[in-house]
Formats: C-alpha cells, sequence, structure tokens
C-alpha cells in the first residue's frame, strides 16, 4: 500500500448556520470555483496513516447486552475503488472500523447507509468493502441501505455471479434478503432501509408502497428511518441539491408527519457530519467513512482536525434518542472539539425500547403484480414468520406515472434533468449537460417541436440510465398495457409503442413494435397491448424455480412528424385486465404452499396470515390478485437466532444451523460471518460458544452448543479452495477436548475470546468445554 498517496492535515471544520430550527455545524461544500468533489480531490497532498487502537474484542463478543438502552453506529460513503486523491487507502478505513469497534464494544446493530464502492469500481472494492466494512463489525448485526454509486448501471461488473441486475448484485453483496427497501427491529425500536434504488434521488412508488404497509404492521414501534440521500429543508445539500435531495421529498416527509412513531431520518451521500432538530424530529448526515472530504481546505478557530473519518453513535433509552458525530480518525467526539458541541443532540421523548423484546427481520415488495414471481434469499436463521398482505394504490405497475417527480442537477455546468422513472432519446444534451427539446409541465412533459420532420424523440420506461435492469419485472404469457394521455395541440404528429422483454443478463428476449397511430388535435388517450411470450425454453424462475434469472418489460413511444410540441399528461402500464379500483382476492404461494386473505377481507388494515417456521436457505414467492392485479406484501420473521452474512442460513429438519452455499463471492476470503441476534447465555451463566466465520467452506453443518451440552459439532461439506478452510469460534476459553483436528490445526486467542480451527477438507469436528 502506498502510505504517501494522501494527506488530511489540511482538512478541519468550519461553523455553519443552518436554515432550519437550529443552528448546525458541518463539514463544508467543495471550494467556490471548483466543478467536482472529485476535482477538488485530486490537489491533496500525501499523509501519513494514523496508528491502529488496540483491539478488545473480547469485550466486543462476550459482554452481555445492555438492559437499559439500544446503542448503534452508522457509517456511510465508504468509496472504495473510487480513484479520486481523497480517497482513502482501506487500510486506513480498515483502521477507523477498529478504533470504532475498540471505543464501542457494547454496540446492538452497526449500520451502513451507502456508496459503498464507486460507479467504476472493480469487483476487488466490493472485496475490499466486504472485508473492512462488513466484516469490520465482528459478531454485531450488520444492515446495509444502498446508495447511488452502489445502484448504479455502469458499473464494470467482472464476477459471472452477479451479471448485470443492479438490484440483485447490492441485494447479494449486501446480505439483503428480498428488495433493499426493508426493516428490522431491535429491542422494541423498529428501523426502515429506504434507499433510492431505481434513480439517484428518488424513492420509488414501489417502496413508498411497502413502507406504508410496513408502518401499519409496527405503528406502535419507535422508528427510524435510514437512507442515502437528504430530505428537502432538513440537512444541508452542498453543491446540487438535484443530486444530494430526495426528490419526492413531500411524499416522505408527509408520511413523517402522518406517523409520529418515526422519530429520525437519518442518511449518508453529503460526506458531512450534521444533527438537525426540526419538529420533534432528528434530521442526521452520516459523515463519511472515505469518499472526498467537502472541508478538505477550511480551519476552525485556528484548530486543525487533520482527519475526520468517522459516523454516528447513536442511543435510544425509555425516553430519548441521543446523536454523538464521532470522529475515528483522532478517536474523539465532534462536540470534545472547542466550538462543535452541537455536533450532538438529545430529543426527549418516550420510546418503545424494550430490551426484553426479539429482534425481527421484515421485507417484501410494494404492488407486485399478478403473475410474478420473486426469490428471497434467508440470511436469518430460526424464528416465526407472519405474512401480512394488503392492497397497492393504484394499477400502474411503471413509477411516476402522472410525471409528479422530476428534479434537475443545479451545477453551472452539470444541469441534467430528471424525470424519475423515464428518460428520453435521443438524449440531446448540451455542454451543459441539459436537454433542451422536453421539459417539465409540473406535472407533465412537452416534447418540443423537431426542426426536422424525418428525426424522432422517444420516451422510455424505465430510463434507459436508470434501474432499467431491475425494472419492471414481468411474467411471461401475461398482457400488458400501455396508456398514454396527449395533448397534441394542431394534431398529425405519429406515436409507434415499443415493448422489449430482457432478462437479468440483459439479453433481450422478446421485442415487439404496435400500431402507429396519428394524434388527433388536442387531448387524446392513446392505448396499446403487449403479450408477453410466454418463452418456456427460456431458463427462468417461471421455468425454473432454482434459478435467479428474472425477467424486465421496458417500454415506450417513439414520436415522429413532430411539427407541434407534444404535452404528455400521463404514462400508464399496467396488466391488460387490471382494474382502477382496489386489491382484491391476493393470495402468495410460498414454496408450493398458498397463503390467501379470507373471502371477503378487507385490505384497510393488513391481513395477518402465519407462516411455517421452517424455510429453504431460498425461497420463491408466486403473486395473485384480483381488482388492480396488485398486491403489497410483508413477511416478518420474529426472534431469529442468527444473522449470518454473505452466505445463506437456515436450520435442517434436525434442528441444525445450515450455512451455505454462499452467496457474496466478492472477498478473496470467502467467509461467511455469523451473528448472534439474541443473548446465547442464561442470566447470570457463562456465555455459551458460537461459531463465528466460516472461510472458504461451501456449507458447514453445526450442532451449537446449549447450558446441558457446551460442545459444538461442525460438519464441513467441502471447500471452495482445498486446503484453505477456516472456522473461526468465540469462546471465553479453549475447549477441553477437539475431535476431527491435530494438535497444529488450530489455536486459542484469549485476548481475543477466539479460537481459530484450520479446515483442510470435508470433515466433521467437535469441540467440547
Amino acid at each position: 500500500m502506498n502510505t504517501t498517496r494522501r494527506d488530511f492535515l489540511q482538512k478541519s471544520l468550519i461553523i455553519a448556520t443552518g436554515a432550519v430550527a437550529a443552528p448546525v455545524t458541518k463539514l463544508a461544500a467543495a471550494p467556490k470555483g471548483k466543478k467536482s468533489a472529485d476535482a477538488d480531490a485530486k490537489n491533496q497532498p500525501a499523509r501519513p496513516l494514523p496508528a491502529a487502537p488496540a483491539r478488545h474484542r473480547k469485550d466486543s463478543f462476550l459482554a452481555p447486552p445492555a438492559t437499559d438502552k439500544l446503542a448503534g453506529f452508522i457509517v456511510s460513503d465508504a468509496h472504495l475503488g473510487w480513484l479520486g486523491r481523497a480517497q482513502p487507502e482501506p487500510e486506513e478505513q480498515r483502521i477507523a472500523m477498529e478504533t470504532i469497534m475498540a471505543r464501542f464494544p457494547g454496540l446492538d446493530v452497526f449500520l451502513d447507509t451507502g456508496d459503498a464502492h464507486h460507479d467504476y469500481a472493480l469487483d476487488k472494492a466490493r472485496g475490499d468493502w466486504t472485508d473492512v466494512i462488513q466484516a469490520g463489525c465482528d459478531a454485531k448485526p450488520f444492515h446495509y441501505i444502498a446508495g447511488n454509486h452502489d445502484n448504479n448501471n455502469s458499473l464494470t461488473v467482472d464476477d459471472k455471479f452477479y451479471d448485470y441486475d443492479s438490484e440483485f448484485r447490492t441485494n447479494t453483496w449486501g446480505s439483503i434478503e428480498c428488495q433493499p427497501y426493508y426493516s428490522f427491529d431491535i429491542k422494541g425500536i423498529h428501523f426502515v432501509s429506504l434507499p433510492e434504488v431505481m434513480d439517484q434521488a428518488y424513492i420509488s412508488d414501489a417502496a413508498i408502497a411497502w413502507l406504508k404497509l410496513d408502518l401499519a404492521v409496527h405503528k406502535t414501534k419507535t422508528t427510524i428511518l435510514l437512507s442515502h440521500n437528504a430530505l428537502k429543508g432538513t440537512t444541508s445539500t452542498p453543491g446540487d441539491i438535484g443530486y444530494r435531495q430526495v426528490s419526492n421529498s413531500d411524499a416522505i416527509l408527509a408520511l413523517i408527519k402522518q406517523h409520529p412513531q418515526i422519530i429520525a431520518w437519518m442518511h449518508g451521500h453529503n460526506h458531512t457530519y450534521e444533527v438537525v432538530p426540526i419538529d420533534d424530529k432528528i434530521y442526521v448526515s452520516n459523515g463519511r467513512i472515505g469518499g472526498f472530504d467537502p472541508n478538505n481546505k477550511s480551519a476552525f478557530k485556528g484548530n486543525l482536525i487533520p482527519r475526520n473519518l468517522g459516523g454516528i453513535y447513536f442511543e435510544l433509552t425509555p425516553a430519548a434518542l441521543t446523536i454523538r458525530c464521532f470522529n475515528a480518525s483522532e478517536n474523539k467526539f465532534f462536540d470534545e472539539y472547542p466550538g462543535l458541541e452541537h455536533l450532538t443532540h438529545t430529543l426527549r421523548r418516550p420510546t418503545s425500547l424494550d430490551a426484553t423484546e426479539p429482534r425481527a427481520v421484515n421485507f417484501g415488495y410494494g404492488g407486485s403484480p399478478h403473475g410474478q414471481r420473486i426469490a428471497a434469499y434467508r440470511h436469518h436463521a430460526g424464528g416465526q414468520r407472519t405474512l401480512y398482505l394488503t392492497g397497492a394504490p393504484s394499477p400502474a405497475i411503471n413509477e411516476n406515472p402522472d410525471f409528479l417527480v422530476y428534479t434537475q442537477r443545479t451545477q453551472p455546468d452539470w444541469r441534467t434533468k430528471h424525470l424519475s422513472g423515464y428518460s428520453f432519446e435521443p438524449n440531446e444534451e448540451d455542454t451543459n449537460k441539459c436537454d433542451n427539446t422536453w421539459d417539465w409541465l409540473n406535472p407533465g412533459v412537452r416534447i418540443h417541436r423537431r426542426p426536422d420532420p424525418a428525426s424522432t424523440k422517444a420516451i422510455l420506461a424505465p430510463g434507459a440510465t436508470l434501474g432499467q435492469r431491475s425494472y419492471y419485472r414481468c411474467a411471461p404469457g401475461q398482457n400488458y398495457k400501455l396508456t398514454l394521455t396527449l395533448d397534441a395541440g394542431p394534431g398529425g404528429q405519429r406515436a409507434t409503442p415499443e415493448f422489449r422483454v430482457y432478462d437479468k443478463h440483459f439479453t433481450r428476449l422478446a421485442r415487439a413494435h404496435g400500431d402507429t397511430s396519428t394524434l388527433r388535435p388536442g387531448r387524446s388517450e392513446l392505448t396499446w397491448q403487449f403479450a408477453a411470450p410466454p418463452l418456456e425454453n427460456t431458463a427462468t424462475l417461471y421455468t425454473d424455480p432454482a434459478t435467479d434469472n428474472d425477467l424486465m418489460l421496458t417500454t415506450g413511444a417513439v414520436f415522429a412528424n413532430v411539427a407541434a410540441d407534444i404535452d404528455i399528461l400521463s404514462f400508464r402500464l399496467t396488466l391488460a385486465d387490471a382494474s382502477d379500483g382496489p386489491t382484491l382476492a391476493p393470495a402468495i404461494t410460498i414454496d408450493g404452499q398458498r397463503h390467501a386473505a379470507p373471502a371477503g377481507a378487507s385490505l384497510a388494515t393488513p391481513v395477518a396470515l402465519p407462516l411455517p417456521a421452517a424455510t429453504p436457505e431460498r425461497t420463491t414467492y408466486a403473486i395473485e390478485a384480483a381488482g388492480n392485479r396488485r398486491v403489497t406484501w410483508l413477511e416478518k420473521q420474529r426472534a431469529p437466532r442468527y444473522q449470518v452474512r454473505n452466505a445463506t442460513a437456515r436450520y435442517d429438519e434436525n434442528g441444525l444451523l445450515v450455512v451455505g452455499p454462499l452467496r457474496n463471492h466478492f472477498s478473496e476470503k470467502q467467509e461467511a460471518i455469523i451473528a448472534p441476534m439474541q443473548p446465547l447465555q442464561p442470566a447470570g451463566a457463562a456465555p455459551l460458544p458460537y461459531v463465528h466465520r466460516v472461510r472458504h467452506a461451501k456449507q458447514v453443518t453445526i450442532r451449537e452448543a446449549t447450558p446441558e451440552n457446551r460442545s459444538i459439532e461442525i460438519n464441513v461439506g467441502g471447500l471452495w479452495i482445498h486446503d484453505q478452510g477456516g472456522i473461526d469460534i468465540v469462546c471465553a476459553a479453549p475447549p477441553k477436548e477437539i475431535t476431527g483436528a491435530g494438535k497444529n490445526d488450530y489455536a486459542h486467542d484469549p485476548e481475543n475470546a477466539l479460537l481459530t480451527l484450520r479446515v483442510k477438507r470435508e470433515k466433521t469436528y467437535k469441540l467440547t468445554w
């Protein structure tokens, strides 16, 4: 590693006054005159690395959880793989993580709010994130909230496992069960991952529909929303509002206002540390564990703060939420610096904290259309499962059908327009990256007349540069309908629909053009239908439930002879037989067993259906719905015993924990990490030993220790790399006996409370204390 490449010695903090309820100190935006943070970051001198702190893993692994509080830590914007000079080396980020874990051994949860890697990062950078950030929090439960760079489709992907589906790739390496929006419960407190998964600053209609169901199911729980972008009027949006701020902030803020249980919005993206109290809520910008430093040339009252990699420590009690910004580079809270005392805040209000409440994980889908199949991977083993069903708000499958959500980049040389869910082709951006051939009408869009009658302009959904490799998922053999409401002025323009079906490898499987229509003068409605081919001979979820190959439908309209402006007032993709009314008779078949709402049941409140506790490592869901033909669903897994990162997890019919196969192959360590989700020892008793990490094993089966039988039995079912397997076991003392391993095949480290077992081949090991 080149340790002389960077220098943060000129970095520090300045005071800035927020435009909201209270003064806010933040890392400053990039200096004026710079075109971008990347450009500014290239001019920073070299600086030495900080010393690594002592690890106190024993405390982290074995200390019993506190019963009077919930403690968590958030990092954000690691940006591994970014080539800017401001990017810290992975080694410095590893040291920052070690500092955090040494300083806060009693954490209940560790979170990452996105931009884990950069757009063009190679898979090595994703492996670095896996090893440094996700593995760096040891045996603490970890949850990842995707950022705009993580979901970008321009990524260079050189691993055969992940193909071109950015959502699938993000879920895979982030150990997310189903969709990037999901939630989890800790000690009676509810957390929701609400990322901008389709567009860089847009929270999708599907995510919002699912969020409404999630909030209804958890209406009695104090809730914290986690995202990547800032909300309008809260924390600052340095440099570019169109890029930094959630474009449909108003919809999210309205939900926050409607649900008093929501007490905080905590986000990344800005690389700043901010704490903004507004209307009995807290809005927090989570700082940076990598990426550019927006404060790289500023000073605060003559005090230099040379490095500021870190994040947010938070703590909930029955009476309050406390936020403290933490500088891991200096191992200090920011409020310990003179003048930065307000980079901490305590919101005093009752919470639903209850240390006896078991943890839970919740996932699902907002507005699943009839006929769709969905696969979910299990990263939590054990517990009880419940399915919740409710309706969808409309039959429209596509996002932003009425063009209500729009934003535009605001830098002088970067004026790109973003109509969420759409793009216009050809892209005719000028030198400021602004396409002036169309405009947003608030709502509606206008395609301006074309000087050349032979030229065309198309509107595509989803947009070509957005999430088209993950949206809109469709089912073979289904009939779809595209409806456009238009105002053609004098008329005479021509419109031709186009439909394409891709698989997740971005292979085009079908393409069809509908009949060309000549637009009538004034306002009119055009409707076209498309039958997705059956594709019986293509390996997809619909022909082989074991495959992950999914289908995506893109659609659009190509306009020709545009001698006058065309106003497009709505764009709706629905199932052909869907009605405009509510969802009726929803049902989901899960691994062959059908679960339906009772006949005639109202969906005004969620319908709860019990599910079998046992699950395979991968579950398939087949959707049914009448009426508007869409259903929103949530599965709750209550009281899981373990979280397993990078690999799948389940209990078999004999009650043994099965870990694997591996799901995240980005790291060369090929490592599965096991984190307990509940205490593993009776009150007052010594903690039970447990398996914490497994390396290079294709699958392991574990018989866990119990208070009555303090032994662990591990069966290793093959290795990814011969003779390179390894297993780490958390144990305060070495075992009295190990069978299956020679005396040189294991070592116990009492300082870190870890026993490392070398695994050479398929074998069974037994350890007894």
